[in-house]
């Protein structure tokens, strides 16, 4: 299959960082992987977790009785969803040199605001200082020749679609 006859993936921009990456990664989270979240609760007052396709609420609340915090222990639970949409890792794709990026405006959705080639220099954590939003937050690919726009339609959540190279 060419580059031209490759059918785009769409999706949203983000930057991906969790415990032990040291950094973030710029990504794309495919929307074929992006469901409704009806299962993953937290209480709004002590942060229990609770996940119902795993446990039932008893079995939370009988756990937390014997081993939670204190907090927990005597807590009047609150639940509430964690995050209105659950993000499969299946779906997210950190991007690389050479993959194809056309990004949406927020405004307009029909609207393209950047369309081209992505060049990164990956680094162990390059410090990106163009933008207020992550001056200073280690980056593991620095942007090369790209807009300086870029950390914000990141950090923005916006729109996209994407050929992988």
């Amino acid at each position: 299959m060419t580059e031209e006859t490759k059918v785009p993936l769409t999706g949203v921009l983000h930057v991906h960082a969790e415990t032990g990456s040291e950094g973030g990664f710029w990504a794309f989270q495919d929307d074929r992987f992006i469901t409704e979240n009806t299962t993953r609760f937290t209480c709004k007052q002590c942060h229990l977790y609770w996940d119902k396709s795993a446990e039932t609420e008893e079995q939370v609340l009988e756990k937390a009785a014997k081993h939670g915090s204190e907090k927990q222990r005597t807590c009047e639970h609150q639940f509430e969803v964690v995050s209105p949409m659950n993000w499969s890792y299946e779906g997210q794709r950190i991007l690389a040199t050479g993959d194809r990026l056309k990004i949406f405006s927020k405004d307009d959705p029909a609207c393209v605001i950047w369309e081209g080639e992505v060049n990164v220099k990956n680094q162990d954590t390059a410090h990106y200082d163009k933008s207020g939003d992550f001056a200073g937050y280690g980056m593991h690919a620095e942007p090369v020749d790209l807009p300086e726009e870029w950390p914000e339609w990141f950090s923005g959540g916006y729109r996209a679609e994407l050929v992988p190279h």
